[in-house]
């Protein structure tokens, strides 16, 4: 059988960007980098309004859809957990009565080889078309074994998703402390204040430059042997050859800036979108030379990884990243964002909290990476028959 023997295969469609209307609603609107977590698409980077949704009404998807990036990074999958419309880089199935949406999910993310494949033909930029993705042949089986491959795999994903969703929770409880011990200064009911250049702040704080509480860090690999890291729009570090489908770095990683533990790396040309994280891979990384890395003064970590998520430093980069077609923002310009900065007695009483919240999201993290391991050993063997499901009861 082939992918549209499961259901309706829809190519998505954005609405158009120059219309306010249709942007900013609660209609989650899909992209790549959407479904490169988990198995469900709990949220999105975008939404659309109801007017922006009608303007696509062909490529609109219901709850339980199977999402599949179809240009450039093809392969990533996700299922649609509300009514939703994507981008044209993905093609959507819309599965039928007579078919298990978690089995085709499964299904989809066995063929990760036949897409990287597929990408490796291509030159230039790798599309997989509405057509071709319709024609691709997959083995025909039973609705019951399609229900029990579906139900062995989904009590694993099914955990994963709990530990994201408490790892998340934690994540906003850290950031809530942050705006109330470092923005809102509520944290303190009875702290006095003082007028300064960003206007009221804590007596004792400074007003001081990221310059001047950052170091600008330009080591160079040569000859060590590091794993080139990638800063990813949802605030992240991670391993390049985890991320991408094929290898995007040089071959000489020479030239490339190291990025010991705790430091910090950004893409000029992509912070505006969020691609500046924190090195807390537990060794040593590099990325590449156009890259900004910078270190923080000790213990203040935890208070840069939430400053840089905060919406002063996000409205800072727009007015300092240069460029007409596609903002970049270097080191110099990075060093010149003021900040109300922190006597260290408020940054180790933060850390007192978030410390221990960061080592639980770890735990939990390793224990999804080695959920992940399992699922995804047993996913081409369960797809393959290489494991008999017919005497599994349901």
């Amino acid at each position: 059988m082939i992918l549209s023997d499961f259901g309706t295969i829809i190519t998505g469609k954005t609405p158009s960007t120059k219309n306010a209307d249709y942007w900013d609603g609660s209609i989650p609107f899909v992209t790549p980098g959407d479904i490169q977590g988990s198995k469900h698409i709990f949220s999105t980077a975008r939404y659309v309004t109801e007017p922006g949704m009608t303007a696509v009404k062909g490529a609109i998807l219901p709850k339980d859809a199977v999402c599949v990036s179809c240009i450039g990074n093809i392969g990533y999958v996700g299922k649609t957990t509300e009514q939703s419309i994507t981008n044209q880089q993905i093609n959507s199935i819309i599965v039928d009565d007579n078919h298990n949406s978690d089995y085709v999910y499964y299904l989809i993310k066995s063929l990760w080889q036949y897409f990287k494949n597929y990408e490796g033909q291509s030159t230039t930029l790798s599309i997989l078309n509405k057509s071709q993705f319709s024609k691709i042949e997959v083995v025909d089986r039973s609705r019951d074994d399609e229900d029990r491959i579906a139900e062995i795999l989904n009590s694993l994903d099914d955990k994963i998703e709990k530990n994201q969703q408490i790892n998340d929770n934690l994540l906003q409880q850290a950031a809530s402390l942050y705006y109330s011990m470092f923005v809102s200064y509520d944290y303190y009911p009875s702290i006095e204040f003082e007028e300064s250049e960003l206007g009221l702040i804590p007596k004792g704080w400074k007003v001081l430059t990221l310059g001047d509480v950052t170091t600008n860090i330009r080591d160079r690999v040569h000859n060590n042997s590091y794993r080139v890291l990638s800063a990813l729009n949802s605030g992240i570090l991670q391993p390049s050859d985890e991320y991408f489908t094929k290898q995007v770095f040089s071959k000489d990683i020479g030239n490339y800036i190291v990025v010991a533990e705790n430091d910090f790396a950004y893409n000029p040309a992509r912070v505006n979108i969020g691609s500046l994280g924190i090195n807390d891979l537990g060794y040593i990384g590099c990325v590449s030379p156009v890259y900004v890395v910078f270190r923080t003064e000790d213990k203040y970590q935890n208070f840069m990884r939430f400053f840089v998520k905060s919406k002063r430093f996000q409205e800072e980069v727009k007015t300092r990243a240069s460029g007409s077609v596609r903002q970049a923002m270097n080191y110099t310009d990075f060093s010149l964002i003021r900040l109300a900065y922190p006597p260290k007695k408020a940054v180790h009483e933060f850390n007192a909290v978030v410390d221990p919240i960061w080592k639980t999201i770890k735990h939990l993290q390793q224990e999804n990476d080695k959920l992940s391991e399992l699922r995804d050993y047993l996913l081409p063997r369960l797809m393959s028959d290489e494991l008999d499901v017919s005497d599994i009861d349901l």
